[in-house]
């Protein structure tokens, strides 16, 4: 922000506009694109001129502004009350058209000719200002020097440009003056950074080359978007030059070790940085461990090749020869033919299923209606221990399972029609909705209630806490209901869910 003040000669009075060649955007976050007029009384700026932006805006860059001094000129007309304009005497010896003063006046009117008679017409005196632009430059608003921000900057000090001023050699100088003297813009030419005359502050707003100092230590801006109130340490935006530690280098107030501390017995919990007598310090001794076992080995190196013993393999030069055939069960001292070994190798391994994880039996009758699933109320418990369920089944641990279900079922049928069907299902129902089918029949439909028995396998990967249940459904034209319900005279041992645990989690 800059203010604006001086004289320009010959009396003048009239209007300063100053328009920014470009719009830009303020510190208050506005688009600048309005004029500023300041008023010039005989040839004095009346009020200092408070112009937006000066030389070096936040960004590093200067705004322009379109100077134009007006002198502003008072012209009086006459009008006949018709509205018609009064042009009698109108031109002066310069050829400028301007309506003279009336030589007759009673009172507050005017009126034609010069005494009262017959001939004279009322008037209608008006005024009006015009302006006269007498000059037009562009030209960059200086900057008030340090600790003088309220001080106006005379407008004799504006920074023309050269397409624009015809005094080139005039313009050169004062850009040169500009470059060389002002202490911000000679440390970037020289130097390319920018240093900063005030320690590192959260509140100040920073740009690419800035150089701060911080306790002892200085960094310099890296990134190419200003910003505030990045902290030193984002290295996104500071790169650090130097780092120096506060007095009595125990690292307060955020201060680094100096160089040449020895670190000592710290040297396995200390963070700091590592210097080369700490780092000489703790190689030197395993220098001197590993060169005592080079030697040792070295001797037993010596002892060994001196007694050991060169075996060879043996070498058969005839045909095996063996009493009997070679069979898994023969002597240890059988040799083995190829053939026999890959035979021996083609054949899995087969192991017996481990003892159940979970053995359920279901002992009571229970209904099922037609087409809707029913969750299986087991009664049993797990082996080893009183594990009950009502219809949830959650897997003790991770692994793979062997399910195996048998079911036997009461079912009511409607006729013997072949074109009517019974459907049977019975089913695992995963965590997710996912259906592992036991046995999923259909058949011709039946005239009469018949007692089925339906069994099957399943296999799947579960863990720990997962929750499945086994449901059962049947449907189809041809049936009209039926049940789940223990066979009498053979211990209940219909209906039943065994699950094995077959491999551990992968």
């Amino acid at each position: 922000m800059t203010k604006i003040s001086g004289k320009i000669n010959g009396g003048v009075t009239g209007v300063l506009v100053v328009t920014p060649d470009m719009p830009f955007i303020s510190t208050d976050n506005s688009l600048v694109i309005k004029p500023v007029e300041i008023k010039i009384s005989n040839g004095s700026i009346v009020d200092d001129a408070q112009v937006v932006q000066s030389e070096k805006t936040e960004k590093g860059k200067g705004v322009t502004y379109h100077w134009e001094i007006f002198e502003i000129e008072k012209i009086i007309e006459y009008y006949f009350l018709t509205g018609e304009f009064y042009t009698t005497e109108r031109a002066d010896q310069d050829g400028v058209l301007k309506s003279l003063k009336p030589t007759h006046k009673e009172g507050n009117k005017y009126f034609t000719g010069s005494t009262h008679d017959e001939s004279q017409r009322a008037l209608d005196r008006t005024e009006k200002e015009i302006q006269v632009l007498l000059q037009s430059f562009h030209a960059i608003c200086p900057a008030p020097k340090k600790g003088e921000e309220n001080t106006p900057v005379d407008i004799a000090d504006l920074i023309g440009i050269n397409q624009q001023q015809p005094y080139l050699d005039i313009s050169l100088m004062r850009l040169a003056e500009l470059l060389t003297l002002t202490p911000e813009y000679t440390e970037r030419l020289r130097l390319k950074l920018n240093f900063k005359d005030s320690p590192y502050s959260a509140s100040q707003n920073y740009t690419f080359g800035d150089v701060v100092f911080n306790k002892g230590s200085s960094y310099v801006y890296r990134n190419t978007v200003d910003s505030t109130g990045k902290p030193l340490t984002d290295t996104e935006y500071w790169m650090p030059i130097a780092h120096k530690g506060e007095p009595g280098r125990d690292g307060a107030a955020g201060g680094v070790e100096a160089p040449d501390d020895d670190y000592g017995t710290s040297w396995k919990t200390s963070t700091r940085a590592a210097t080369q007598k700490a780092i000489y310090g703790e190689i030197e001794p395993i220098r001197e461990v590993v060169a005592e076992h080079n030697d040792a080995i070295a001797g037993n190196k010596q002892v060994i090749e001196s007694t050991r013993i060169f075996l060879q393999n043996p070498e058969f030069t005839s045909s095996i020869k063996r009493l009997r055939p070679v069979s898994v069960d023969s002597d240890d001292n059988e040799l083995a033919t190829v053939a026999f070994v890959k035979q021996q190798v083609a054949i899995p391994a087969i192991e017996p299923l481990p003892q159940p994880v979970i053995h359920y039996t279901h002992t009571f009758t229970h209904g099922l209606s037609r087409r809707i699933p029913s969750t299986i109320p087991w009664d049993g418990k797990s082996i080893g221990s009183n594990y009950y369920s009502a219809g949830g089944i959650v897997a003790p641990e991770n692994g793979s399972y062997l399910f195996f279900c048998s079911l036997m079922f009461t079912l009511d049928g409607i006729s013997s029609s072949a074109s009517q069907s019974s459907i049977v299902q019975c089913y695992i129902e995963l965590s997710n909705g996912d259906k592992l089918f036991f046995f999923n029949t259909i058949d011709s439909s039946f005239g009469e209630k018949i007692r089925v028995q339906r069994q099957g396998w399943q296999y799947w990967d579960l863990t720990q806490g997962e929750k499945i249940q086994v449901k059962a459904l049947i449907s189809g034209s041809g049936i009209r209901g039926g049940n789940i319900a223990p066979e009498s005279g053979n211990g209940n041992m219909n209906n039943f869910l065994v699950i094995w645990k077959v491999r551990g989690a992968a």
